[in-house]
């Protein structure tokens, strides 16, 4: 039982860290920009609202 479990617990996550190479060689391979957006911190009190200004191009 324990042996056909620590075989399911790998189904999934190869593959889709499989992808994820895919994904970065594929962006690497065709010189694309990796875009990154704002992540605003989360906590228990309200958030201020967040003005992100566009990068300029280059």
């Amino acid at each position: 039982m324990l042996l056909l479990g620590g075989l399911l617990e790998n189904v999934g996550y190869r593959q889709v860290h499989a992808w994820f190479q895919l994904r970065g060689l594929v962006a690497a391979l065709t010189r694309r920009t990796p875009v990154w957006t704002a992540m605003p911190r989360t906590g228990f009190t309200e958030p201020e609202p967040i003005t992100v200004e566009p990068a300029a191009a280059t």
